[in-house]
């Protein structure tokens, strides 16, 4: 310790007499009247004056350079580790479609995997998809709530699903390190005919910021929660929001595909705020309890079941996002080829 107080006093001394050093060369030694006889004296103490302001100018060169230097090498390395990810969000009504169109847009970008994806600067790299219907918890869960009415399960709410367990595999998806791929948001398309070829799907306004939590943050909150390494905080730090950077734009990325389908996921803040891009596929109810009567559950559903539970709670659900200006809705009774044609020139020309 006192070696170290004495190095550091050292250090102060050593600064403080340069500082006055060169504030006497630069400051007083050009007003000081100096007889003749010691002229030659005082000045063989000091460099020439065109030197003054040439060694700073030096050293902040060297300074800044090396600073700047220093910070580009470990931007790139940093850039280098992580992972890019555009992630894509498919909800809907049951029996509206959602997860043909999302086996549809899994193929096609598969089928595309490793190659010029939409734009010069975008390669394909990984594609990976993850359905929420995975994460239905076993009939004999506790955690399930039942319809006394009907004795029957409610499937229809969150907390039929194990939504943590899905984040988590959200996460150890998306890696340690990530970057989100942000598309500006859903654009109005420029060519109304084009906007009027679903027979349903209204062009939606540029999304605002305020609509997505990961604007200025990566949901800390939800990280600390769902990531097992406990290293949300570095992982929050290590987020960069690209779609600002213009210089972005034009780089070479890697990029890979994150698509999320299920019926709940713009109603869970971690999942609907993740997806950079959303699509909700709907359907009146006429048409979406002919389709579901023609489906076999298991466990199968009971009389009533649909007209008391599904639908209500369908309404409910989409009430909830229904005015968010980042979400098509697109007509579930527009046939899977016009949809998926539809989607994927919305993706395009976001990208």
């Amino acid at each position: 310790m006192a070696s170290n107080a004495a190095l550091g006093k050292l250090i102060l001394a050593a600064t403080f007499g340069t500082f006055f050093y060169y504030v006497f060369w630069v400051a007083v030694l050009p007003f000081m009247v100096i007889d003749a006889r010691d002229e030659s004296w005082i000045y063989s103490l000091f460099p020439p004056m065109r030197f003054a302001f040439l060694v700073p100018a030096l050293f902040g060169v060297l300074l800044v350079g090396g600073l700047s230097a220093f910070s580009l090498y470990h931007l790139g390395r940093r850039c280098s580790t992580m992972e890019t990810w555009l992630v894509i969000g498919i909800s809907g009504v049951t029996n509206g479609g959602k997860t043909t169109l999302a086996k549809a847009l899994e193929t096609y970008f598969l089928a595309h995997q490793g190659g010029v994806f939409f734009k010069e600067n975008l390669h394909l790299n990984r594609v990976v998809s993850i359905c929420q219907d995975d994460y239905f918890l076993p009939v004999d869960s506790p955690r399930h709530e039942v319809i006394k009415k009907l004795n029957h399960i409610n499937w229809e709410v969150m907390g039929s699903l194990d939504m943590d367990r899905m984040c988590q595999d959200v996460m150890k998806v998306l890696g340690h390190k990530f970057i989100l791929y942000d598309c500006h948001q859903l654009r109005h398309h420029q060519n109304g005919d084009r906007d009027r070829e679903m027979d349903g799907p209204e062009p939606v306004e540029p999304a605002m910021d305020e609509y997505n939590l990961f604007a200025d943050h990566f949901l800390s909150n939800f990280l600390t929660k769902y990531d097992e390494n406990g290293t949300a905080s570095q992982r929050a730090t290590n987020l960069i929001k690209k779609s600002k950077n213009e210089s972005y734009q034009s780089m070479s990325i890697k990029l890979n595909i994150l698509l999320l389908e299920g019926f709940l996921i713009f109603n869970h803040s971690f999942t609907r705020d993740l997806c950079t891009v959303k699509f909700h596929i709907h359907l009146p109810y006429e048409r979406c309890y002919a389709r579901r009567m023609q489906r076999v559950y298991d466990p199968p559903d009971v009389i009533g079941y649909f007209e008391m539970c599904v639908w209500p709670l369908y309404e409910r659900h989409y009430r909830e996002f229904k005015g968010r200006k980042d979400i098509y809705v697109l007509n579930g009774e527009v046939p899977p080829d016009s949809i998926f044609n539809y989607v994927l020139n919305c993706i395009k020309d976001l990208l």
